[in-house]
């Protein structure tokens, strides 16, 4: 097993927070990347220590975002584990998407329920909920201000939806929330309003009048 203690908070996790991962796959599936932070401003800091106290995760600020580099191959480990749904992946990739500000329009409060959603070619929005485990689930998902899961016939609102062993839903979503207006399109580059500046290249040195 591999295990990932937080540091910090981070993504919606507390300092403290244990991620437990199961080492799978052969000896280059289960690679460490040594990894030290630089230890000076700006540099990567450790998110988290593996059981070694050695850095697993680390964060380096670029510019206004971030790269977060992990030292343990965790999503191949996964990929080689069967039945490995829910691990510390899916609390790993939850956290990491809240600390990108990615905003998702149906989520539930469940590592063993995955959700995404589906756009139709005429815009109409599709909620996909898809259960890990062998119980019998009841989530309630949470959903964007003024949205709404209906079946896909529409005459029902689901509010709770319930999951059978491995089952997956469909649902139907509509939002009334308003939609950001789309922005006017800029002249391109070149026309009267953005003129296109002079060339300076192979322009020689300036000649006395």
């Amino acid at each position: 097993m591999v295990k990932f203690r937080l540091n910090r908070d981070f993504g919606g996790l507390a300092t403290g927070t244990t991620l437990t991962f199961t080492a799978a796959g052969d000896r280059h599936s289960r690679g460490f990347l040594p990894a030290e932070p630089a230890g000076r401003p700006g540099a990567a800091e450790g998110l988290a220590t593996d059981a070694h106290g050695r850095p697993a995760p680390l964060l380096c600020p670029i510019g206004q975002g971030s790269l977060v580099l992990c030292t343990y191959p965790v999503e191949h480990m996964a990929a080689q584990t069967p039945r490995v749904n829910p691990d510390g992946t899916v609390t790993l990739y939850d956290a990491l998407a809240r600390h990108a500000g990615v905003r998702r329009l149906v989520t539930a409060d469940d590592p063993r329920v995955a959700c995404d959603t589906l756009i139709r070619d005429d815009g109409a929005l599709f909620a996909v909920l898809a259960s890990h485990t062998t119980e019998q689930l009841t989530v309630k998902p949470a959903l964007p201000r003024g949205g709404e899961l209906t079946s896909l016939g529409g005459e029902e609102t689901a509010e709770d939806v319930e999951l059978g062993p491995f089952g997956i839903t469909v649902l139907a979503l509509t939002r009334s929330a308003p939609q950001a207006k789309p922005r006017p399109m800029q002249p391109p580059a070149g026309s009267p309003a953005h003129p296109r500046p002079p060339s300076l290249i192979g322009a020689g040195p300036p000649t006395a009048g």
